[in-house]
């Protein structure tokens, strides 16, 4: 044999060798049921492949037209891949109707969003867990397939301890399955959080509202109350045009409590030729917790303007308010900050 001849030789040897190792790799990226666990569906044919897909648990299409340096390739959601590739994932997403609070007994709405992240369809029952309240999801679709989603509620009624707290903070997860397994989402978290009210309101009276003569003791009340959602802190302080008022030594006024301030104001001649007494009135606080050291930092809180009229009676004798009556006023407007503490 010339040395031509065994150039030709080999060429053949090697050229026969090359369609053998590819005829095999073309072998083992053939499509195994076995391996994949798919089911062919050969009614149905797109571009001389077929579709595939797990009993009915996700699907992905084969093209036998394209091919790699690995063989066969697979298309799954549209892209372009080596493997037919099955997978089961969801993703929740939380939100509620409103970022902020302000009250006991307010309602808020979460609205739970579960998403199939996924390449496999997911079954019911689709459910929510929230460690606040229980979620609603409804009952259709049977089936959620890749991509789409569906919306689950809830609702939440603030409490006294959320006021307290200054927040709601709650966890969820969604839970679903897909061929009997169970599929599970992350927590997600969703915070609400307190808006602070601080106000207080000012009720004046006086006693008696008629006067006769000059010297007579007028006597008045004045109540503070936090109309407001949070603690205020003290001193709390009233001040009056026409009269010092003295209120009792109150370090904080939870929301709802009320103490009660008092003074006394002694009628003048100038008040029988006025023929009536009129002062104004206004409550204050700085709202300084004691835990703050900077002694100059105040959140003055400033309540609305109270007033109160006397007026003048010519003749007869009008019974004046008994001094000892002034104590008893602000005992029991501390009485009533007590009990609504208790």
């Amino acid at each position: 044999m010339n040395k031509i001849s065994r150039i030709l030789l080999v060429a053949v040897i090697i050229s026969c060798l090359f369609a053998g190792v590819a005829a095999a790799k073309k072998t083992v990226e053939a499509w195994d049921d076995s391996k994949h666990d798919y089911v062919r569906d050969k009614d149905v044919y797109t571009n001389n492949g077929f579709f595939c897909h797990t009993n009915g648990y996700g699907k992905c299409e084969r093209d036998d037209n394209e091919e790699n340096d690995e063989g066969y390739g697979y298309y799954q959601n549209g892209n372009y891949q080596n493997n037919c590739i099955i997978k089961a994932s969801m993703k929740l997403t939380k939100s509620a109707s409103s970022t902020t609070y302000t009250a006991a007994g307010q309602t808020i709405i979460y609205t739970y969003v579960i998403n199939n992240t996924g390449t496999a369809i997911l079954e019911r029952p689709f459910n929510v867990s929230d460690n606040k309240t229980p979620v609603t999801c409804p009952n259709t679709p049977s089936v959620l397939a890749p991509g789409a989603n569906i919306t689950c509620t809830a609702s939440y009624s603030v409490t006294d301890s959320d006021i307290t707290n200054g927040s709601i903070t709650n966890t969820a997860n969604a839970t679903a399955y897909n061929n009997s397994e169970l599929v599970q989402s992350k927590k997600v978290k969703a915070t609400v959080t307190l808006e602070q009210i601080k106000t207080i309101e000012l009720t004046k009276s006086a006693y008696p509202l008629l006067y006769t003569a000059a010297g007579q003791i007028i006597s008045y009340s004045y109540l503070i109350e936090n109309t407001g959602n949070v603690n205020l802190w003290g001193p709390f302080k009233v001040s009056d045009n026409k009269t010092t008022v003295t209120c009792p030594n109150t370090p904080s006024l939870a929301p709802g409590d009320i103490i009660t301030c008092i003074a006394s104001y002694t009628v003048t001649d100038s008040d029988i030729t006025n023929g009536s007494i009129i002062n104004t009135a206004k409550a204050t606080t700085n709202n300084t917790a004691p835990t703050n050291d900077n002694c100059n930092s105040h959140n003055p809180i400033y309540s609305n303007v109270a007033t109160a009229i006397v007026t003048w009676q010519s003749g007869g004798q009008i019974p004046e308010f008994p001094t000892i009556a002034l104590p008893i006023a602000a005992t029991l407007g501390l009485l009533f900050v007590m009990r609504r503490k208790i």
